[in-house]
């Protein structure tokens, strides 16, 4: 699984307003920024250029850094299904002669500050219904 790190995914208010939201129901931990996180499954290795080209498809800037000790919170669409968007990107990976890529999913990594030792992911984080958050 390649993991790539995509650009900011939540605009200055928008953050501010979780922040504002996560405030008021007393939660310990408030949201620094937020980016999203491209999980590309592989069929087979890609090549270089192949990953080039799917770096620039996907605006990517690199890998994310999966040894940071940074907390974090992943929110992808609910486990054990397949969101439009990545049926989309991944046809369209495919019509880019990225043959190796067999599935393309978008997480929304939110960087947090705060205890989070003993803090349950804060629901104003995610949608229960549609998405999943670890």
């Amino acid at each position: 699984m390649l993991i790539l790190r995509g650009g900011a995914a939540l605009s200055a208010f928008r953050v501010a307003k979780i922040n504002d939201q996560l405030a008021s129901d007393q939660s310990p931990v408030r949201v620094d920024s937020t980016y999203y996180a491209y999980l590309v499954q592989l069929k087979s290795d890609l090549s270089e250029q192949s990953q080039r080209v799917l770096m620039d498809l996907l605006a990517a800037e690199d890998l994310v850094d999966t040894q940071s000790n940074a907390p974090v919170c992943v929110v992808s669409p609910r486990l054990g299904t397949i969101s439009p968007w990545s049926s989309k990107a991944t046809d369209i990976a495919k019509h880019c002669d990225i043959h190796a890529v067999a599935r393309i999913e978008r997480a929304l990594v939110f960087e947090l500050d705060g205890d989070i030792a003993n803090c349950s992911v804060p629901t104003v984080l995610y949608d229960r219904m549609t998405e999943s958050a670890v």
